[in-house]
This record gives structure tokens, C-alpha cells and sequence, in this order.
């Protein structure tokens, strides 16, 4: 996704790619394969819906977090024409999306559910 952005210079001609691409990978990534996985290895038992609300939360807070660290370490390191990291601005606004992400899929999750079928696992 990034290499088809920066092909067509959404960062630079967008004001708001970069934030929709936070939102919406924090919404895929996050409850759709951490939350799953997480559940699904570590057989935690959700017993009420405000518990999974807030796991799911703080999973994609976290998972966000660590997608800033990446692209300011990538940004010190590369040194890139086009950094990641445009100021602290572009890293707090990246951050709000990335609680948008993380609510969005803590809603989804907690009222609507997520089914992961694994190989080998039967449903009966």
C-alpha cells in the first residue's frame, strides 16, 4: 500500500492518505489478527463485552505506538527524501487516527464479534 502512495505522491498531494491509512490499518491489523490470535492462543475468557472493548483498545493503542517508533526510527536511520515523520503534528495526528483505529475495531469486536478459523479447527 505504501509503495502504491508513494507512486502517486498521496503523501505529498494528500492531506489526509496518511491518516486513513492509520485508521484503517490499526482497524485490519489490529482485530482482525492480534485480537484473534491473542484470543485464540492465550484462551482468555471474555466474560463481559467492556473487557474486550478495552483489550482491543489498548491492543491498537499499543500496535499504533510501535508504528510511530518504526517510522521515526526508519526516518533517523534512512534518512529519507520523503520522511515518515513530517513533525511532531504529523506524530500526534497519526496517533489520534490511530485511536480511531483502535475504537473502531474495539466496537466491532466487542458488539459485533470476530471469528477466526484456524487450520485444523472444526466447527460443529
Amino acid at each position: 500500500m505504501k509503495k502504491l502512495a508513494r507512486k502517486f505522491n498521496l503523501y505529498i498531494t494528500s492531506t489526509t492518505f496518511d491518516k486513513y491509512l492509520h485508521i484503517f490499518g490499526i482497524y485490519t491489523v489490529e482485530p482482525l489478527f492480534a485480537y484473534s490470535i491473542a484470543k485464540k492462543i492465550m484462551e482468555i475468557p471474555y466474560n463481559l463485552k467492556v473487557n474486550i472493548f478495552l483489550h482491543v483498545t489498548l491492543l491498537g493503542v499499543s500496535i499504533g505506538t510501535i508504528f510511530e517508533l518504526i517510522e521515526f526510527l526508519g526516518d533517523i536511520t534512512t534518512k529519507p527524501t520523503i520522511p515518515n515523520q513530517h513533525g511532531l503534528l504529523d506524530t500526534d495526528l497519526d496517533m489520534a487516527a490511530n485511536l480511531i483505529g483502535a475504537l473502531i475495531a474495539a466496537f466491532h469486536a466487542s458488539f459485533i464479534g470476530i471469528k477466526l478459523k484456524l487450520p485444523g479447527n472444526v466447527e460443529k
